[in-house]
């Protein structure tokens, strides 16, 4: 069964349990990214209010290649 971990990090704590998994399960892993400074809380939320989230970034290509795909992601404001 084909996996791939894929992850959002801002302060690398997302990211150091996202290694961990792809690393004991050997699988591959991809990040996120946000624009510089677009991932704070404030700003993030005007967005979302005003339905204009900011581009992400990431060099998945073909998702459907995988049968599993695990998620990693912050928790701002005490919400998932």
């Amino acid at each position: 069964m084909s996996k791939l971990v894929v992850f959002f990090s801002q302060t690398g704590r997302t990211k150091a349990v996202a290694e961990g998994i792809a690393e004991e399960l050997r699988v591959p892993i991809e990040s996120i990214t946000c624009p510089q400074g677009k991932a704070r809380i404030k700003p993030l939320r005007s967005h979302w209010q005003d339905s204009d989230l900011p581009v992400i970034s990431s060099r998945l290509q073909n998702l459907d290649a995988f049968q599993e795909i695990i998620l990693g992601g912050p928790v701002w404001a005490f919400n998932i």
